[in-house]
């Protein structure tokens, strides 16, 4: 290959970073069980976010995209001069996603695994609520003073108080009073830890009384920044569910003729040669704004942009996701 030098020698600069901060157990272990799903026929993304500009990342099979061909950077990922704890996010069907979780259960000893849990606070609204239904006040009062409370208080306001809400005195006091009090305790969407050893030891535990879940009862940042435990994200992603079902039912009336697979040259191929017929119908797609159901593409804004800037080639869908941003969008860079 011309660009082996230049492989050999990203691969050695990233191993050395990521032996220097002791992370190779986790891309291991990371690796373990996409390798399982993966044989399992358990549909998984082909990667995204920081750990796609890493090599070693695409050489275990974490990522299905080689960061050198997309131009990468491996310091988005793991930089060591500003050490932070790695963040893989794993797509994988929503269907079949609980059967990755069971398998590193069963794989890494169930006693060193669990879920992360999540603390519900009361916001404003939900304050004033239950506040009012202990009060024992008119439902109608109650909801009165609610309709006061804008959507966002929650970013603009500091506190119930800066409201400056009208209604029955009692009710605002301790409405206020209670607000940002963890109301429940629920299992995070995404995030499991694997233990050196079992997590009695390392963190006080908590078991779902209705799931039988065993969760640990410290939140997401206090588990990474406090105990030392790095968070794995097993995502589910419906679109996954959405692709798989359409390859089956194509299957079922054309006959196995559709491979998905982002590993597939010929697909790649397609979307890196914007000549190719059947790149042409892709490119057209998205300039009139098809993009429905493709991640962070699919929102009103951005197909309008699609639709503003015409992509003609893959270059110009990176470069649409660059600029994509508060900086350029504020700042008029799009226009």
């Amino acid at each position: 290959s011309p660009h082996a030098n230049q492989l050999i020698g990203r691969y050695a600069e990233e191993l050395a970073v990521i032996e220097k901060m002791g992370f190779q157990s986790y891309l291991l272990l990371v690796s373990d069980f996409i390798k399982w799903a993966k044989a399992q026929m358990i549909p998984v993304g082909p990667g995204r976010g920081s750990a796609a500009g890493s090599i070693i990342c695409y050489a275990l099979g974490i990522t299905d995209l080689c960061p050198i061909e997309h131009d990468l950077l491996f310091e988005r990922f793991l930089n060591k001069d500003r050490v932070s704890l790695p963040d893989i996010d794993v797509d994988f069907c929503q269907a079949r996603r609980g059967e990755v979780i069971d398998y590193i259960r069963t794989r890494y000893v169930e006693a060193a695994v669990a879920q992360i849990c999540t603390f519900g606070t009361m916001a404003a609204k939900s304050a004033l609520r239950d506040a009012g239904r202990v009060l024992g006040l008119p439902k109608a009062d109650v909801d009165t003073v609610v309709a006061q409370v804008p959507a966002d208080a929650r970013g603009r306001h500091a506190k119930m108080a800066d409201l400056r809400l009208t209604g029955p005195e009692e009710l605002i006091v301790i409405a206020g009073a209670i607000e940002g009090v963890v109301r429940h305790v629920s299992v995070h969407a995404s995030g499991i830890v694997i233990g050196d050893k079992p997590l009695i030891d390392l963190v006080p535990l908590y078991r779902d009384p209705k799931t039988g879940a065993v969760t640990t009862q410290f939140g997401m940042e206090n588990i990474e920044t406090e105990c030392g435990l790095i968070k794995m994200d097993i995502l589910g992603i419906k679109t996954l569910d959405a692709i798989c079902y359409a390859c089956e039912e194509i299957t079922r009336f054309e006959g196995p003729t559709l491979d998905l697979s982002p590993s597939v040259e010929p697909l790649r191929g397609a979307m890196r040669d914007p000549r190719r017929a059947d790149a042409i119908k892709v490119y057209q797609m998205l300039c009139r704004g098809d993009a429905l159901g493709v991640f962070m593409y699919d929102s009103q804004g951005f197909r309008a942009l699609l639709q503003r800037l015409m992509p003609c080639c893959f270059e110009d869908i990176i470069a649409l996701g660059a600029l994509y941003r508060p900086g350029p969008l504020d700042s008029g860079m799009v226009d």
